[in-house]
């Protein structure tokens, strides 16, 4: 989630590394909130939280799909 929404248009999708093949992909942002993609190539890390910061200029907090199960679970009872 961002610290707030970003002011200006950007065009989607943003891959780094730029080009193929790539590891993180920012698909879109929906107010505060960013949809990405991530895929582990080789022994590289690179974390959809860094990339989010660095192309948007602001601080923002990622969480993985698993979090998102955990807290289905949770509220479903």
């Amino acid at each position: 989630m961002l610290e707030r929404a970003p002011s200006g248009k950007l065009k989607f999708p943003i891959d780094r590394p730029a080009g193929e093949p790539w590891e993180v992909r920012v698909v879109g942002i929906f107010g505060r909130y960013v949809l990405t993609w991530r895929r582990r190539l080789g022994e590289r890390n690179l974390y959809p939280n860094q990339v989010i910061e660095k192309e948007l200029g602001m601080p923002a907090t990622t969480r993985g799909w698993d979090t998102f199960m955990k807290i289905a679970a949770i509220l479903r009872g």
